[in-house]
């Protein structure tokens, strides 16, 4: 009798060790979550998305695509030109210098393909 008795707590720890088990990966699977790529734009920045919009129009260039990530944004342009803006900084001052750069290039003839004002010197990539 003691042997059955024995045999039963064992099934039973051991039930309840893979219950155990089965509940913490169903927590671990639905807790997991992709990282992602692009960030929803915050409700303070949605009305930056219609002045850089704005600003862009002004000085003739169509942006074509417009998104926000960590602390900078990506905006395409018509003509396939990507242009990379800091966040935090004065959007007139780097437009002012994005087309210093394009009226530049043009006159070199070299158009690039990627312009990044994120750092105090631009990058450029042809």
């Amino acid at each position: 009798m003691s042997l059955f008795k024995s045999s039963r707590k064992k099934i039973i720890f051991l039930i309840l060790f893979l219950l155990v088990w089965v509940i913490i990966l169903l927590l671990a699977v639905v807790n997991y979550r992709r990282p992602d790529t692009e960030m929803k734009i915050p409700l303070p920045l949605a009305g930056q998305e219609e002045k850089i919009k704005d600003l862009f129009d002004q000085t003739g260039l169509k942006v074509t695509n417009l998104v926000f990530h960590d602390d900078y944004w990506e905006i395409n342009l018509a003509g396939n030109l990507t242009v990379l803006l800091k966040e935090e900084a004065d959007l007139s001052d780097q437009v002012a210098s994005l087309q210093f750069i394009l009226n530049r290039s043009k006159i070199e003839g070299k158009i690039p393909s990627k312009i990044d004002l994120r750092f105090d010197k631009p990058v450029l990539k042809y």
